[in-house]
């Protein structure tokens, strides 16, 4: 499972996350959408290492990759 708990992500002076929870289930299929600039990008980098959160945690199983095809 991913979990999310107290997410406080922000890139410059633009906050992304304040205090953002969620899970997500194994076996579950997540669609995320939002305007440009809202974070998306950002809530994948962080899911997949390239990013560290500013506050809060996210964790994930051990052995789950994450996987993302750039536009």
């Amino acid at each position: 499972m991913i979990t999310i708990r107290q997410l406080r992500l922000q890139r410059g002076q633009k906050i992304l996350f304040q205090a953002a929870d969620a899970s997500i289930l194994p076996g579950r299929k997540v669609g995320v959408i939002g305007k440009n600039g809202c974070g998306k990008s950002s809530l994948f980098s962080l899911l997949s290492g390239e990013l560290l959160p500013d506050g809060g945690e996210v964790t994930l199983p051990p052995r789950w990759r994450i996987a993302q095809v750039a536009q």
